[in-house]
């Protein structure tokens, strides 16, 4: 929690608006075109191509215009995670038993399938190497955990020892959770939000 933090103050925010506003305004002039052609259109989807846009550009430094391109494998590869009914029974079993969800694991049965969650860490890897042999100072979510990290712990360390700083498994996991849970969420609030403005 310490090393990731210092990613949200107001300072690290600000400079990530400038990515933000242009990809509002995209959306703004997509929303306008639709409505000067008077076409029918899923709010869901588009929201879900800002999001992404946004959670690419300002986390990960990856523009990935997914407005404009809504079958973009990144877009496709978050909706094919959350692709699941509350009444199967597996995901109730789930819910009711979260410890069992270990058992179901080790059978190959994940509440997130595995193939976008495969995507998404192929994707975090390979921003992980650009950044590497890139020496382009970021200020992005992934720039600050880079910064924490400590090879140290990728070699592991006991249990009992003080542990400073990230490891490379720790970045991609808070990447690839920042990617996937934060599209799902925040598509469906500006979804729900349009609707109410539309309604009220």
């Amino acid at each position: 929690r310490s090393a990731i933090t210092p990613t949200f103050s107001s300072g690290k925010l600000k400079q990530m608006t400038v990515h933000i506003e242009r990809c509002a305004d995209m959306l703004v002039s997509r929303l306008a075109e639709n409505e000067s052609t008077g076409t029918v259109f899923n709010v869901k989807e588009l929201a879900g191509g800002y999001t992404m846009d946004v959670i690419s550009g300002t986390a990960f430094g990856v523009d990935v215009d997914s407005l404009n391109n809504p079958d973009h494998p990144l877009v496709a590869n978050a909706k094919a995670a959350f692709n699941f009914s509350l009444f199967n029974p597996f995901v109730i079993i789930l819910f009711l038993f979260p410890g069992l969800a270990k058992i179901f694991g080790k059978l190959g049965r994940d509440l997130i399938p595995q193939k976008p969650m495969a995507f998404f860490s192929a994707a975090v890897d390979n921003v992980l190497d650009m950044r590497g042999t890139n020496d382009a100072q970021r200020v992005d979510f992934l720039q600050l955990m880079l910064k924490a990290h400590n090879e140290e712990l990728d070699k592991g360390v006991p249990n009992d020892m003080v542990k400073t700083g990230v490891s490379r498994k720790e970045i991609k996991g808070n990447a690839v959770l920042f990617w996937i849970a934060g599209y799902e969420t925040t598509a469906n609030t500006l979804s729900l939000t349009a609707y109410n403005l539309a309604l009220h």
